[in-house]
């Protein structure tokens, strides 16, 4: 499936955005840099801060609180004192401090690395499947985890598990009073290749199977350059290479 594949100019236009940052302090509990998401802040950030957002029509929106959920991938947002979320068939790339994140099929993904014609992005989402598992109150099964991350505006299903209660609308101020009382969710980190607009997991079986491209060369590429598939510099590498051998 395509994803954005003009989203360098538009990292450009969001980098030329300025914006005064909310204290990193705001809830006096945590810096982002060292937030963990927990079941009553399902949130990449500690704080809702100031960003920008390029939507569908060519426009850069700046707002003063917005943030990603680990549960959908979707960026949320303060209006009028209440936790919103965003269309996501309008958004295509947020900014949110010096971090950006491309729209990739609905989800929020973190730009590791920009190359000339794609980029490597990382998915961070619950892993329900780890939790399920642990012995920290998550329940015994995968439906009891998702039961657990229902505090703050969480919307849809975790995998295929269950319906999470839908408590969008919020008050912020109430959300965070709770922000220390949750548990903290475990994340898996998936990192994904664009090229060309096109949308590729980054593991090895997955970019040699893919008939879009030449399997041949790319697999001559993986063996000679010795690509690790941790490594941004060399995904990145290797979402050029791709370029190059896209099957016409």
């Amino acid at each position: 499936m395509k994803v954005l594949n003009y989203f360098s100019c538009i990292i450009l236009a969001l980098s030329m955005c300025t914006f005064q940052l909310l204290g990193q302090n705001e809830f006096g509990v945590y810096e982002d840099s060292k937030f963990e998401p927990t079941t009553t802040w399902p949130y990449l950030y500690g704080n809702f801060s100031a960003g920008a957002v390029f939507n569908n029509k060519g426009n850069t929106i700046s707002y003063d609180r917005i943030n990603i959920n680990v549960n959908n991938g979707k960026m949320h947002f303060v209006k009028d004192g209440k936790i919103m979320e965003a269309d996501m068939l309008t958004v295509y790339v947020v900014r949110i401090n010096d971090d950006v994140y491309l729209n990739c099929e609905g989800k929020m993904m973190k730009v590791e690395k920009e190359t000339d014609n794609g980029a490597v992005v990382t998915l961070t989402e619950i892993d329900v499947s780890k939790m399920s598992r642990s012995n920290i109150g998550y329940g015994t099964s995968a439906l009891a985890s998702t039961q657990n991350v229902s505090i703050v505006a969480v919307e849809g299903n975790i995998g295929s598990s269950g319906a999470i209660p839908t408590t969008l609308n919020r008050n912020l101020d109430e959300a965070k009073e709770s922000i220390t009382d949750g548990d903290p969710l475990i994340l898996k980190y998936t990192k994904y290749l664009v090229v060309d607009g096109l949308l590729i997991p980054a593991k090895k079986k997955d970019v040699t199977s893919d008939k879009r491209f030449d399997s041949g060369k790319v697999e001559s590429f993986i063996k000679t350059h010795k690509v690790k598939w941790n490594n941004t510099d060399d995904l990145s590498e290797l979402v050029e290479f791709l370029h190059t051998v896209t099957n016409n």
